[in-house]
Order: C-alpha cells, then structure tokens, then sequence
C-alpha cells in the first residue's frame, strides 16, 4: 500500500535542530526540536464525508512508550491540514433531516408548504460556510456572492395541482431555473454559479438509513406530518470530547442552536444523548412538513485556493412570493430541544430512538 501521509526525515546534523528551546538551572540540556513538514492524502477521507483533519506529532525512544509532542497548536501556517478535494465531475451527495422547520406557532403555515422555491446552495469555502449558517436571513445578493452552485425545486408541493410555472423562474418540471449569472428569474452580475443541481424526495429510506429516492416533481412530493415540542428541555450538560489544556479551535464562533466545546452558557457542549421522557403535551402540535430529501450536485470543478472544506458544504433555504428576495433556512440546529419527528395518522412517532433507561439516543 502506498503511504496516506508523508513526513520529511529525522534531523541527521545538530545544525538542523534547535537547541535553545529547554534548559535546567541556566545550562542547555540536551532537549531539542526540529521542524517537521507532514502532507496527508486519502480518498478514505472523502467518502467519509470528514471535513477538518489536523495532526498529532507522537515521538518514542523504543516503540513502547510513546509521547504527544505536537498537535494543532503548534501547527503553522494552519492548525487544519489543507484537504484535497475529489476529481472534477465527481458527485456530491446532501440528504436532509425527515422534518423541516416547524412553524412558531401552531397556526402559522410551515415552510415550503405554499407557494414556494427551495433552494440547495452550495459552497466549499468555510468562511461562507459560516455566515449562511448563522445567518436567520439571506437576500438575493448573498446567494449570488456566497454560493459556488444553486439549484432546487419550486411551485406547490403535497399533491397539489396549481401549475409551478405560475411563479417566475420556475420550469415546468416544477425546478429553478438557475444559469451561470441567474436564478428563479433574477439576474445578478456578481454570481458565477457552477455545476448543475437536483433534488429527488426521499420517500422510504433502506435499513441503514440511506434515502430511497424517487423522480418525481415537486407538486407530487409526498409530505407527512411532524409532532414538535418547544418546550422539551434536554439534559443540561451533552457529552463532548475535552482534553484538558486544550485550548479553543481558532476561528471557530459557532453554529446556531450549537454551542462550542467550553461554552456552559447554553448548556455545554455539543453532544447526542437526549433525556427528558415527561413530554408537555399542551406544548406539542403536529405540523405538516416536506418528506425528506436528497440533493446531488456534479460539474462543480476544483475549488480554487487551500482553505477550502473537503467536500461542498450544502445549506437549504425557501423562500416565496410573501417575502421576495429573502431566504430562510428550512431546516433548524436543535440542542435545547428534540428535533422533531414523523408521526402516523395517531400522532405517534413512526420512528423512535435507541431507548436506555430513560434516556433516548436519536
């Protein structure tokens, strides 16, 4: 096998090391460091869809005990080694969650339930990344300058028949129109969108999970129904890996809903064990929702430059004719509380999580 990681070779001359880093009682010992440059490549990485790797240096006298003698810290000029990215024409897979954003109030009409363009905007830069994930809102002018690629579905879902072309930009098939320069019928100079964009609805998933999709236009996508609590409060401090000494990851300020590793002030840090059996049924409603969905994105070509994620990062949004030229996420990050889930014609859940005691692993 060939090697995945390549480091350049052990010091062979003390010129080459630095002896002034370590000293005892004022007298130089015998301690030294030297630079070492590491180059890391594996499609493994890829098809694991991993975005961020950095290094961990580990140094032995006799291949037993074994020491940590560098990790991101002291990496330079970034703590993230650079990632490669997949050969032009390869496919980029995005599935989304079963339930979209529930409405803030029981009475309200859900997203993309009327009239409605549901769009996948795509990126492989993180800093964009950032601001359209934090973000509530997000105009016209954003998409064009912070998405690599568009694309998505639009006009009335849930088996309705009013014609999808009635909105602008829209195609018969019930799919944005989107071309290098546009999307749903607006023109902006700044954009260059690149690749070419489908959503197909998820309407059964196989054993592991993984979407079951089905061609079919937006007009016929089969909704469900959602059960959503508000008022759920989770277990007030999540799981998370910590090491102690470690400092914060540079750069990173966060996701909605999703605290950093550290931060106690929503509840600490980012974690998958839920707790809370005794569900407030005055504050649950059931909402109608869009079924789960996949969306593929290929043509995108290499991104240019080195920081850059190892696969698109993908960000849904709707928006309709009520608020023109401003997109919403149609999906939430949900720490405090459950995420919704699909119910039956009951009420009751159609899935359920991997029950302990009286915790609940979703």
């Amino acid at each position: 096998m060939k090697p995945k990681i390549h480091m350049s070779a052990i010091p062979q001359s003390s010129s080459e090391c630095n002896y002034s880093c370590s000293a005892w009682r004022g007298y130089r010992t015998e301690e030294m460091n030297f630079r070492v440059s590491l180059s890391l490549n594996d499609s493994a990485l890829t098809q694991a869809h991993a975005h961020t790797v950095y290094p961990v240096l580990l140094a032995s006298a006799d291949f037993q005990d074994w020491w940590v003698v560098s990790d991101r810290r002291f990496a330079h000029p970034r703590p993230f080694w650079s990632e490669h990215t997949a050969q032009s024409g390869a496919v980029f897979v995005h599935s989304t969650p079963s339930c979209s954003r529930p409405p803030a109030k029981p009475q309200e009409m859900p997203s993309g339930l009327s009239g409605a363009y549901v769009l996948a905007c795509m990126t492989w830069d993180p800093e964009r990344l950032e601001q359209l994930s934090t973000a509530k809102e997000v105009t016209d002018v954003q998409i064009a300058t912070l998405c690599s690629s568009v694309g998505g579905v639009c006009g009335w879902s849930c088996g309705s028949t009013h014609l999808p072309q009635n909105l602008p930009g829209c195609s018969a098939q019930g799919k944005i129109e989107v071309s290098p320069k546009s999307f749903a019928g607006k023109t902006f100079s700044q954009a260059n969108f690149q690749g070419e964009v489908s959503m197909k609805q998820c309407p059964e998933v196989d054993e592991v999970g993984e979407c079951l999709t089905k061609e079919s236009p937006f007009s016929h996508w089969r909704c469900h129904n959602c059960k959503y609590n508000p008022n759920e409060i989770e277990e007030d401090s999540f799981r998370r890996l910590q090491i102690p000494g470690m400092p914060g990851i540079p750069g990173l300020t966060g996701f909605p809903g999703v605290p950093l590793p550290g931060d106690d002030t929503d509840g600490g840090g980012i974690g998958g064990l839920f707790s809370g059996d005794g569900e407030d049924a005055k504050s649950s409603y059931i909402y109608a929702s869009l079924p789960k969905f996949q969306v593929s994105v290929r043509g995108l070509g290499q991104p240019q430059g080195d920081s850059i994620l190892s696969q698109p990062a993908t960000v849904i949004l709707e928006t309709s004719e009520a608020t023109p030229g401003i997109w919403r996420p149609l999906y939430e990050a949900y720490v405090k509380t459950k995420p919704p889930v699909p119910v039956d014609a009951a009420g009751d859940p159609i899935t359920k999580g991997i029950r302990t005691g009286r915790k609940s692993m979703l």
